[in-house]
């Protein structure tokens, strides 16, 4: 993908996806400290300026998006960092294949059906704006539940990373268009 496909805000039924902005940062660094956190997102602990060096990355690159998850009662533009609870990344390869990552930082809004719903609208976006053929999902062995997940949404397992101990799983999108 050559060219930064600009994001917009997406209102879901119970959650706004807001692309990361600078003032996020400092929320997200408070989440890159929780062990648990790390281990189900199978991701290394980060300083604030790794964080925000990520997501200068993400502004920045062409083939690396973020959404931040935002409680849709409690969002308000002035200061979206105060109803975040999770994210929503995208990385594009140049087979335009995208790996795609959500997390739900914010134990109290788990299994409430936000992940499936944050996924649907991705696989749609996936599909129409960015032209992918395909998405992948690495998820940590552990991670049952995300697991789970990614199955109900119709991906498939097609590898078992030991290495990293990581499961991967699939999801063909029929709408691409294949260059």
């Amino acid at each position: 993908m050559n060219r930064k496909v600009k994001l917009l805000n997406i209102e879901l039924g119970k959650v706004i996806l807001v692309p990361f902005e600078n003032s996020m940062a400092e929320k997200y660094y408070e989440w890159m400290q929780n062990p648990d956190l790390l281990e189900a997102t199978s991701t290394d602990q980060m300083t604030l300026e790794e964080v925000r060096n990520i997501f200068f990355m993400y502004q920045t690159d062409p083939n690396k998006y973020a959404y931040m998850i935002c409680d849709r009662n409690l969002f308000s533009s002035e200061n979206p960092s105060l109803s975040m609870i999770g994210d929503v990344n995208l990385f594009v390869n140049e087979s335009l294949e995208g790996e795609l990552n959500i997390m739900i930082a914010n134990e109290n809004y788990r299994k409430q059906g936000i992940a499936s719903e944050v996924i649907r609208c991705m696989i749609s976006l996936c599909s129409g704006a960015f032209f992918l053929s395909k998405l992948i999902a690495k998820i940590s062995e552990s991670n049952q539940a995300s697991q789970r997940l990614f199955k109900k949404l119709g991906f498939s397992e097609y590898c078992h990373d030991t290495d990293f101990h990581q499961v991967h799983y699939c999801y063909m999108l029929s709408n691409a268009i294949i260059f």
